[in-house]
């Protein structure tokens, strides 16, 4: 334990010790809070650790973070020489051999050397199924190197939350637990829906997109039904790494908007008077207290945004690239078989249930990150009621601190400073892949043909005999004498020798005018 342990509201005045050496002042000063911070980081270690335990043992199974949990200390440790760093690091390399093995096989698939299916709309449903598991792979591996990279950050940034709760006493786990076991419930029941369909080889489609996977990943075009499952596992396992990576970061999503949430309920109890909890008192009665607390556990807060963006800012940049381009593909598949002639029911409905699933997971993700601002900006709503005329300048001081806090930037969640997400951004995103849907509907929709079939016409003037038929207007009988061009001979025009009467012979005589 040190000086910096210890919250700034509970650090007491060491001027009268002063003349003390910097040792001596610590050991004097510390010991009375030894006791008080452990008891505190103990209340913190049973209100969130249960919490994010399920999600941390599911993430340790998976091998995604390196770091674990010292019960001991109350704070997360990352150890290179520890099992979980060490599983984390095997299955970084075996998602790079992964993907090296797609791209290598995909190459001959996409120059036409190895096509995936005779048929084309299962060659298109193969390829689609290639391109998703290999959109999972690159962002688990991009989630894996940013959590070896950033792994000593990583923990600081769970630290953090249980010094902020220790010295705060904000409870900003509400409905995270059930959060959890929703998504747990969802990785489970997925992986129980996949391996059945794959273990009984019904419906034909989870049987064609695992044959295409085998043909890129192995060379194989026709597999045994047992690898068939091999490779629906090994595809789970990658969705999972995937979806565990973006569950990690909704969680601290829900934690800082939790965080905002009550940190607001308290700002709204110190300015309307009402007497406060704890080391929170009213600030109407002129002896002041309340907002330099608030002002002090709102810094921690955005310091807590900001750590959060920094760690997951490289996997949010991988996931919203990627996913506008699986959107699209997919899009373009359901487009495809919309506008074809041969349209497959199954083949629309997978295609709609791959959109489905990809949208879900783009507004979760969206969603929690974009709650986290929409949180933070409710606070200057309270700030704009004002404080009393007899409140003590301290309270002034620390409006006036906190109203510039506010004002001076936003407080949000970034994809590594490339772009803010909220839902404006959302709007925009779902825009442009709807925008892209309606271009490809209308370009991949068989065209009707014309009632009216035109000819073209082609006069040889070295031919005796032209195909078109001419007409003419007798003005005074509104006739139509119709003359058959065969008996038209361009040769007698054109050869000075041939005979004239031939040519009057063969020729058309127009009525002369009355």
């Amino acid at each position: 334990m040190s000086w910096w342990t210890i919250p700034h509201s509970l650090r007491p005045d060491t001027s009268s010790i002063s003349h003390l050496d910097k040792q001596q002042q610590e050991q004097l000063v510390l010991s009375p809070f030894k006791d008080n911070i452990n008891t505190n980081l103990s209340a913190a270690d049973r209100l969130l650790q249960p919490k994010l335990k399920p999600l941390h043992a599911l993430l340790q199974t998976l091998g995604t973070i390196p770091y674990m949990y010292d019960e001991r200390r109350y704070q997360y440790i990352l150890t290179w020489c520890s099992w979980p760093a060490a599983y984390t690091i095997l299955i970084t390399v075996y998602m790079i051999v992964l993907l090296v093995v797609s791209v290598i096989g995909l190459v001959p698939v996409m120059t036409g050397t190895m096509p995936l299916d005779n048929n084309s709309s299962v060659a298109a449903l193969k390829l689609i199924g290639v391109i998703l598991i290999l959109e999972c792979v690159v962002n688990a591996l991009g989630q894996l190197v940013s959590n070896i990279v950033f792994g000593r950050r990583g923990c600081r940034l769970l630290n953090s939350w249980h010094h902020l709760i220790a010295s705060s006493q904000l409870d900003p786990t509400s409905g995270l637990m059930s959060t959890h076991i929703r998504q747990l419930v969802f990785l489970v029941l997925f992986w129980a829906a996949n391996l059945t369909m794959a273990v009984l080889g019904r419906p034909s489609l989870v049987t064609q997109l695992l044959d295409g996977l085998t043909l890129v990943m192995l060379g194989q075009p026709s597999p045994h039904q047992m690898v068939r499952v091999w490779m629906c596992l090994v595809a789970l396992h990658v969705f999972s790494v995937y979806k565990g990576g973006l569950f990690s970061f909704t969680s601290c999503c829900h934690l800082l908007s939790n965080a905002f949430t009550a940190w607001n309920s308290r700002l709204a109890i110190a300015i309307e008077g009402e007497r406060g909890r704890g080391l929170f008192v009213e600030v109407w009665n002129g002896r002041g207290g309340g907002l330099g607390q608030l002002v002090l556990i709102h810094h921690q807060l955005v310091s807590l945004v900001r750590e959060t963006e920094a760690v997951f800012g490289p996997t949010l940049q991988c996931y919203f690239a990627s996913t506008i381009v699986v959107l699209c593909a997919e899009l373009y598949l359901l487009a495809s078989r919309l506008g074809s002639s041969h349209n497959a029911a199954e083949g629309a409905m997978a295609a709609g249930l791959l959109i489905v699933q990809t949208l879900a997971v783009f507004a979760q993700v969206s969603l929690a990150a974009a709650g986290v601002q929409e949180a933070s900006e409710g606070s200057m709503d309270i700030v704009r009621r004002g404080l009393p005329y007899n409140c003590s300048d301290k309270d002034k001081f620390h409006r006036e601190e906190l109203t510039t806090s506010l004002t001076s930037s936003t407080i949000h969640i970034s994809g590594g400073r490339y772009f803010i997400i909220n839902r404006p951004f959302i709007l925009t995103v779902v825009s442009a892949v709807a925008t892209y849907f309606i271009v490809m509907l209308q370009l991949l929709q068989p065209h009707t043909q014309n009632q009216y079939q035109p000819t073209t016409t082609t006069l040889d003037p070295f031919n005796a005999t032209d195909n078109a038929t001419f007409t003419t207007l007798d003005p005074l009988n509104l006739t139509t004498n119709t003359i058959d061009p065969s008996n038209y001979s361009f040769t007698t025009m054109l050869n000075p020798t041939s005979d004239t009467s031939d040519y009057l012979e063969n020729s058309t005589t127009f009525p002369s005018l009355p």
